[in-house]
């Protein structure tokens, strides 16, 4: 019992980030209503990602169950999000792990997020005259970040007894601002990575994109997180079950119609096509069920235009597997 115990407080790192990464996908929904993942679906992708660390030889069993897994979460996660959301989804699993490393900064985190918010100019330094590449905006987070933040304070001044230096920072090529040392002292004094991109988001919010995706691979030692392929059909099939539907999302300019028939003529398989709207419902009900009892695959074109119907073809295929 007593190495049981041992055996079992030694995976609680691993529960620990696996928990932490699934509330990220938990959180998706706030960024858009359609990302969903559920409990079940996660605890099925932790099983995989279980089995899938025991290829090769790792000598550590726990740091290779918690790196395929995030990798894992990675990728199941990003073939249901738009583009621009897939480097959100790759910081806020980064931070999240971090954060519970102890490595984050709240406060900073959140400065980073949302900036400074001036409530009023009244007793704030001077922003350094003939300075006219730096912004109102840029000034003002400046002054809010050394009143907010302790180890930025003396900020505005350094920048006030430089400003060309600090110019040459903001406006260097080679390297990018992102990756160039900053001026004088400040090197030192933001130690991590997440306060210099603080001190960018003040100046260069157009370079920020940039800095994030190199802490992103920082933090992971990889660029895995910040690369994505598009999903083929295939890969959709193979990860499928017969009990859960694999629903397209369609984009402008984009229709998997004729790639989903050819991919079904490599299988040997049949597909019956409907296209949904007014007047098709009894009609696809009872495609959907035909084809269930005679193994061929059932294509539903135009769900949008029946949205109510679907509930209705959910309780079908329940009763169809419960039987």
């Amino acid at each position: 019992m007593k190495k049981i115990l041992e055996n079992r407080e030694n995976y609680r790192p691993v529960g620990r980030k696996a928990a932490a990464l699934y509330f990220v996908l938990f959180d998706l929904p706030i960024v858009d209503p359609m990302y969903q993942f559920s409990l079940a679906w996660y605890k099925t992708l932790f099983l995989k990602s279980i089995a899938d660390s025991r290829e090769g030889v790792q000598p550590d069993r726990f740091k290779a169950i918690t790196t395929t897994h995030t990798l894992n979460v990675y990728k199941q996660a990003c073939k249901t999000l738009f583009e621009r959301h897939k480097l959100l989804l790759s910081l806020q699993m980064c931070i999240k792990l971090m954060a519970g490393e102890g490595e984050i900064d709240n406060q900073e985190y959140q400065f980073f997020l949302r900036g400074g918010t001036v409530l009023s100019r009244d007793g704030q330094p001077m922003r350094p005259p003939n300075t006219d590449w730096i912004t109102d905006q840029a000034w003002d987070n400046v002054c809010e970040l050394e009143k907010n933040i302790e180890v930025f304070q003396g900020l505005s001044s350094a920048i006030q007894l430089n400003p060309k230096e600090w110019f040459r920072w903001f406006s260097s090529t080679k390297p990018e601002p992102e990756k160039a040392q900053l001026p004088g002292e400040w090197e030192t004094k933001c130690e991590d990575a997440m306060k210099k991109m603080i001190v960018l988001r003040c100046f260069r919010p157009d370079r920020v994109r940039f800095a994030i995706i190199n802490f992103i691979n920082a933090y992971f030692r990889t660029t895995d997180f910040t690369t994505s392929k598009s999903t083929s059909v295939m890969e959709a099939f193979d990860e499928s079950t017969a009990e859960t539907p694999i629903i397209f999302i369609m984009a402008p300019g984009v229709d998997p119609t004729e790639q989903l028939k050819r991919f079904a003529d490599d299988q040997g398989v049949k597909v019956i096509s409907i296209s949904l709207g007014k007047g098709q419902g009894e009609r696809a009900k009872a495609i959907l069920k035909k084809s269930s009892q005679d193994g061929m695959w059932c294509f539903l074109s135009n769900c949008h235009l029946s949205v109510n119907l679907l509930p209705e073809l959910e309780n079908i295929m329940d009763e169809m597997f419960d039987d």
